[in-house]
């Protein structure tokens, strides 16, 4: 016997059982003479039909049941519209959301767009720039040191290169991997910065290696002031209301007045020039971030005046006598022309 032949016998017999199942239904729910009646109608004109219909729904249970299937159908009808899942064992509607719900989403949805956009933009300026501020000592950005300013370079043990730049231009550089800092012999040294625009300082930040990258970092400087070189009559005439405001207040040491705590060359410097006192802070070698940023004291912003030329004393290191190294420096601020 073929196969095709054994699927209509399993479907003819399974037909008979369904028939079956319905005649004693009715029998037990309508009485003996309806299902006496339906029995003879079957029999007389519509077993053939029936059948057909049976062995038809039959092979779609099979045929479902087999195959993991589930058919769903739209049933129209008032809002909210309905679907019907029918699965093999199992019948489900689930409401589906009407129009109005419908354009929430959709708005919901934009938004949702909208704000991964800006993350992601984020996201991209953050890798560009750990700190996400503008760096106006960015050496690559057109910023110089200023050599009369700044320390002797210790002799470094690093390859020369055209690549990279050597002796202090190495502290305005981006690149900051083990080594590549910039040494000067001793705890004190000093950095003098032509920085890429005239702007209105916020903020300093300090870079050093990592703990994590480092078995030695003694030599990272520790405690440090920056100074701002006043130039221009407009901002003269600035320094010296605020100079005269904090004298007055007491508030703090104003420019070169008192400078006993700086060795005489620093002393020499600063009082050649009109330098302001824009900050001082400690770098900490144990906090979890090796790029720290410092604001400017509480009453610079006062001060109104726009600096291209800034110089940072490095005052003391982790405890290595020999020799400090400043992996990088950072400024931070408004440009002159953004003065409100």
């Amino acid at each position: 016997m073929s196969f095709a032949a054994v699927c209509r016998s399993l479907l003819s017999g399974l037909a008979y059982l369904v028939q079956s199942a319905c005649r004693n239904v009715t029998s037990i729910f309508a009485g003996s003479t309806l299902a006496i009646a339906i029995s003879r109608i079957y029999r007389a004109t519509l077993r053939s039909r029936f059948s057909a219909v049976t062995l038809v729904l039959v092979g779609g249970i099979i045929w479902i049941a087999c195959s993991n299937k589930a058919v769903s159908v739209s049933l129209h009808g008032r809002s909210p519209i309905s679907i019907l899942v029918v699965s093999p064992f199992s019948i489900s509607t689930f409401p589906m959301p009407t129009i109005l719900q419908l354009e929430e989403m959709r708005a919901q949805i934009v938004s949702l767009n909208a704000t991964l956009a800006r993350l992601q933009q984020a996201q991209s300026n953050r890798d560009l720039d750990s700190v996400g501020k503008a760096d106006f000592a960015l050496y690559s950005a057109g910023a110089k040191i200023i050599s009369s300013y700044t320390s002797q370079t210790l002799r470094s043990a690093l390859p020369q290169s055209d690549l990279w730049p050597t002796g202090p231009t190495m502290a305005l550089h981006h690149e900051t991997h083990a080594g590549y800092c910039w040494p000067f012999s001793g705890q004190q040294g000093r950095i003098g910065i032509e920085l890429t625009h005239r702007i209105l300082l916020e903020s300093v930040t300090i870079e050093h290696l990592p703990g994590a990258l480092s078995l030695d970092r003694t030599s990272a400087p520790k405690h440090m002031s920056v100074w701002g070189l006043v130039e221009g009559t407009d901002n003269l005439h600035r320094a010296i209301t605020w100079q005269e405001r904090g004298r007055v207040l007491g508030r703090r040491k104003h420019f070169a007045l008192e400078l006993g705590d700086h060795p005489p060359d620093v002393q020499r410097l600063l009082k050649a020039s009109r330098w302001a006192p824009i900050a001082s802070f400690v770098y900490d070698i144990n906090a979890p971030s090796a790029v720290q940023s410092f604001t400017v004291d509480d009453d610079v912003p006062a001060l109104d005046v726009d600096f291209k030329t800034v110089l940072l004393l490095i005052h003391d290191n982790w405890g290595n006598e020999d020799t400090t190294c400043l992996y990088r420096v950072r400024v931070h601020g408004r440009p002159a022309a953004m003065r409100d």
